[in-house]
């Protein structure tokens, strides 16, 4: 029975031709094997439904732009106060067409008429081109 002994004592091998593999891609040769993991990402982001972006009204779009500029009078200026409002956006998906109509509730620090965006007093930005509906609590 062979147990060895002729090579025990040897020096390990370094090859001259191939560099030392790191630790990480000796660990990755061990890794799970998932060839369809990306088809199955693609499905499931093709079976994500999105919404439409809704259209204003002229007369819904008026209202917008007189509560927008209220607000911003408001929020300015020595006498300024911090209104309480619902705000309804629509937030475009970053991945396809259409996206989600979302709700904000905080109250407005400062209304920013000119880069076109509403602060919140935690600091969210709702820009303009997003805002459906602002509703005052």
């Amino acid at each position: 029975m062979n147990d060895y002994r002729d090579i025990i004592d040897l020096p390990h091998h370094v090859s001259v031709r191939h560099p030392r593999m790191s630790m990480v891609d000796r660990a990755a040769q061990f890794g799970s094997f998932e060839p369809l993991r990306d088809y199955k990402d693609s499905l499931s982001e093709e079976r994500r439904l999105t919404e439409e972006r809704p259209e204003l009204s002229d007369e819904d779009l008026k209202k917008l732009n007189d509560m927008v500029r209220k607000l911003a009078e408001e929020t300015s200026g020595p006498a300024a106060v911090r209104p309480e409002v619902t705000v309804t956006c629509f937030r475009p998906d970053e991945k396809k067409t259409g996206g989600r109509i979302e709700t904000a509730s905080g109250r407005i620090r400062t209304v920013n008429e000119q880069l076109q965006y509403i602060v919140f007093e935690d600091g969210r930005r709702l820009p303009f081109r997003n805002i459906l509906k602002i509703d005052r609590d």
